[in-house]
Parts: structure tokens; C-alpha cells; sequence
């Protein structure tokens, strides 16, 4: 819903915003598609995983790819 409501307004910072974001998100989708048949087998896989995408990560890899975008 944010998407949309950043689209439909004038400021294109929040435009560049969610679409860095969803490029992250696909870049990570996509990934994860291709190597979760592998991944599976390291022991606590699902805990890394999740301690990754909830911790500054998310965040400084939109920091770090912003400006390239």
C-alpha cells in the first residue's frame, strides 16, 4: 500500500525509496529460489536466515545501494 501511495505523490524520494526497496526484496527472492534446496541442509539455516532479515542489514544494504540507484 505504501507503493502505491508513493507513486501517486510528487515527491520522487519516496518514489527512488520503495524501489530500491523492492529491488532488494526481488534480489533476495530471487536468490534464495535458486539456493534454498542447498541452504536447507546447514544446520539452523531457518534462525540465520531470519536473525539476518530482522536485524540493520535490510537497512544498510539500502543505505549502501541508494545512491547507485
Amino acid at each position: 500500500m505504501c507503493s502505491v501511495k508513493a507513486i501517486e505523490s510528487v515527491n520522487k524520494e519516496d518514489d527512488t525509496q520503495w524501489l530500491t526497496y523492492w529491488v532488494v526484496y526481488s534480489v533476495f527472492a530471487l536468490a534464495e529460489f535458486f539456493t534454498d534446496i542447498l541452504l536447507s541442509w546447514i544446520p539452523l539455516y531457518w534462525f540465520l536466515k531470519v536473525r539476518t532479515l530482522c536485524t540493520d542489514v535490510p537497512y544498510t544494504l539500502f543505505i549502501v545501494l541508494s545512491p547507485h540507484v
